[in-house]
């Protein structure tokens, strides 16, 4: 009796490894792409400008139960779904308030000035003072402040001869072209992808360190092999933002000679095939409808002078 209690025991041990492991397996490999997170934070966003709190709460909490939120520029779920719980009279914890500072790197003034975030403000404003330099040093130490200044040496590089003396200096240029990709590939192989969350956003010292122009000056074999399908992997795992695999297989067709696939570039002709379908392909990446950034800017921001 002892040994088969013994033996029912271990197996039901190992049962509950077994299952912790999926269960932890499947958190981890949650597919962004697959479970239309990028769409529903779309979707929430648009509600939430258009002020339909309710339902663009309901979204984002329920879709945060289940994923990481993402912060995706330009729309900024998290920060969204803090405003949307003031405004509804939802509690919002010490934590979460903060994390918009020690997690995502919120600016400070952000959080004091901004019309709904400095409601809450006001009321933790004792502790929140005291504690923001803290808050402040552990964003700086969750971020890898040496490939940061990699990466700006890498853009500093890249415009070179891009200011005026390009078509003397092509060759140099398209030598550190070359060494800036392989480098970039590097980056991916030890770091995975350099999003602000891994090496910061602009609010380390007021400069927009990204990997844009590093992307749209590489060839175009290694861009089509090897950068276009590891991106959209990356989007996939939540550690990418979608635009950048819209801009780099829209920029090859349009230096082809051919219709953007995507219609990541205003300035770009018109594609001839109809909205509804160049919709499909984007929300295939994780893009919002064409058009949407337009719409939002124009009714968040209808005088950009002011901004």
């Amino acid at each position: 009796m002892k040994l088969y209690s013994t033996i029912f025991q271990m197996k039901h041990s190992i049962i509950i490894i077994l299952l912790f492991s999926i269960m932890s397996c499947t958190h981890n490999t949650t597919d962004y792409l697959a479970s239309d997170y990028y769409a529903k934070i779309y979707t929430a966003d648009s509600l939430f400008i258009m002020k339909d709190y309710e339902k663009s709460y309901d979204i984002l909490h329920s879709l945060f139960l289940t994923h990481e939120p993402l912060n995706t520029n330009p729309v900024n779920e998290i920060s969204t779904y803090i405003k949307l719980k003031i405004i509804l009279n939802k509690e919002v914890s010490y934590n979460e308030f903060t994390e918009l500072i020690s997690k995502y790197g919120y600016p400070t003034k952000y959080l004091i000035k901004d019309s709904i975030l400095k409601i809450h403000y006001h009321k933790v404003q004792s502790q929140f003072d005291n504690d923001v330099k803290k808050l402040k040093n552990k964003y700086i130490s969750s971020i890898n402040l040496s490939l940061r200044e990699k990466i700006v040496s890498m853009k500093s590089s890249d415009q070179l001869y891009r200011n005026g003396s390009y078509k003397e200096n092509k060759q140099k240029q398209d030598s550190i072209d070359l060494l800036n990709a392989r480098e970039l590939k590097n980056i991916f192989e030890t770091y995975g992808f350099p999003s602000d969350r891994v090496i910061g956003n602009y609010t380390i010292n007021d400069d927009f360190v990204n990997i844009d122009a590093l992307l749209l000056h590489t060839k175009d074999s290694i861009r089509r092999n090897y950068f276009i399908p590891t991106i959209l992997k990356y989007v996939r795992q939540g550690k990418a933002n979608p635009r950048y695999v819209g801009f780099m297989e829209d920029q090859l067709l349009i230096y082809a000679g051919k219709e953007q696939y995507y219609g990541t570039y205003q300035n770009a002709p018109l594609m001839s095939v109809d909205t509804s379908e160049i919709n499909k392909r984007r929300q295939s990446i994780g893009l919002p409808n064409l058009g949407y950034e337009q719409w939002r800017d124009k009714i968040l921001y209808p005088d950009e002078s002011e901004y």
